[in-house]
């Protein structure tokens, strides 16, 4: 088994942070809200930071699902450490999750995605990324892509209802006879 590797070890947490935009999907447990969208700006095999729409009050529990490349789908429980505005204008939050009761398999999976990381040779820091503007770009094209699915919509809606969906009258009176189906 291969040990879990610390990028940095004069940063406060047991493990680095990778800076990662990965689309994720969260349920705050314990409440009646739907499943909503977001994204991370980076992940540790402590937690992650998550960049999303609402406010998300801290000691919370969430479920989060993202697809970890090289390691595919995961699904974790996290409780909400901190959260506060991304600033500089931007709208959203962004919040601070810690995972609770991951298990061994999945913090594998984790310390894995770290190595592969490291042996590519992709830029890795310990320090804070700043995640206004790639949420605010990931934002616009989620927007686009909604106004793009509702153009199509309405432009099938209005191709639908602009048929009468009747057989025109040539069609009508036509009959088909036992003569006509011979060769």
């Amino acid at each position: 088994m291969k040990p879990e590797f610390n990028f940095n070890r004069n940063e406060r947490r047991s493990s680095t942070r990778i800076p990662i935009g990965l689309e994720t999907t969260y349920k705050i447990s314990e409440s009646t809200a739907p499943v909503r969208l977001g994204m991370t700006a980076d992940l540790s095999l402590d937690g992650m930071r998550l960049c999303q729409i609402e406010r998300i009050e801290p000691g919370r529990e969430v479920s989060l699902t993202f697809l970890l490349p090289t390691q595919g789908q995961m699904t974790l429980a996290g409780k909400v450490v901190w959260c506060q505005e991304l600033g500089s204008g931007q709208q959203g939050y962004q919040a601070g999750i810690q995972w609770l009761r991951p298990t061994a398999a999945t913090r594998a999976r984790l310390n894995a995605f770290y190595i592969d990381r490291i042996q590519r040779e992709t830029p890795v820091t310990g320090a804070p990324v700043e995640p206004a503007e790639s949420f605010r770009l990931w934002w616009r094209m989620v927007e686009i892509a909604v106004i793009g699915f509702a153009i199509l919509i309405v432009s099938n809606f209005i191709s639908w209802f602009g048929r009468t969906g009747r057989p025109s009258s040539e069609q009508s009176s036509k009959k088909v006879s036992a003569d006509s189906l011979q060769p």
